[in-house]
């Protein structure tokens, strides 16, 4: 009887030692991580547009500089989030990649203000147009057609009690106690064909059909006109 007992208490023992160690609970506030959504999503396809206009070679920092510099677009990326980006090491993903990286995402990237860049699955779709958000048309000479849609007193940017963001994740990290609040999502939308100038051959046939049409209307006139 005691030798069974003692082989249970050393089974026992062993799959105690086996066992994974039991997770403690996470006890840390979550911190914001303002998140600005680059969207690929058609009908534009916005990546691939500025990579055509000549951003591809820029990191995500430089894209966002360049879309920040479109008019009216200072309320949908406040200079609070470059601020918040420019405290992050130089080895930081929204330096050191390049938009022509991002060149198959079918999505979106994430640019966030802790230096990381992810690719995602957000488009503006469920958010432009509802309430508590605003969406603003801009662009330029080479990137036409952009549109932005924004959170109105996104509450990292501006004081407690705004709207907060369009959408939100956890970092996937047990306690890590980082959720990315996405504030705005950029997109575009499709350029309009340019109009086609019309070749010299066509403007010599309606030339040559007024010639004939007025010739025409001179001979029936000269027709009808009274004999002396």
């Amino acid at each position: 009887m005691k030798l069974h007992t003692r082989c249970l208490t050393l089974i026992a023992f062993v799959l105690a030692l086996a066992a994974p160690p039991v997770q403690a609970q996470c006890t840390q506030a979550f911190t914001p991580i303002p998140t600005f959504i680059l969207s690929n999503e058609g009908p534009g396809f916005l990546i691939t547009k500025l990579i055509n206009a000549g951003h591809g070679g820029d990191s995500p920092y430089q894209a966002m500089q360049f879309l920040a510099s479109l008019p009216q677009t200072g309320t949908a990326i406040p200079p609070a989030f470059f601020t918040q980006m420019q405290g992050v090491p130089v080895t930081s993903q929204i330096f050191t990649t390049t938009l022509a990286q991002y060149s198959s995402t079918a999505g979106a990237i994430a640019i966030s203000t802790d230096g990381t860049v992810q690719a995602v699955s957000v488009n503006s779709s469920p958010y432009a147009g509802q309430s508590g958000t605003t969406t603003i048309s801009t662009g330029s000479a080479a990137v036409q057609n952009v549109r932005m849609v924004y959170s109105n007193n996104y509450f990292p940017f501006t004081q407690p009690g705004g709207n907060g963001p369009l959408t939100f994740w956890y970092s996937g990290i047990p306690c890590d106690g980082r959720v990315f609040t996405v504030f705005a999502i950029a997109w575009a939308l499709t350029d309009p064909l340019p109009g086609t100038p019309a070749p010299p051959s066509l403007w010599l046939a309606v030339a040559g059909c007024l010639f004939l049409l007025a010739c025409t209307l001179w001979s029936r006139c000269r027709a009808a006109a009274p004999r002396p």
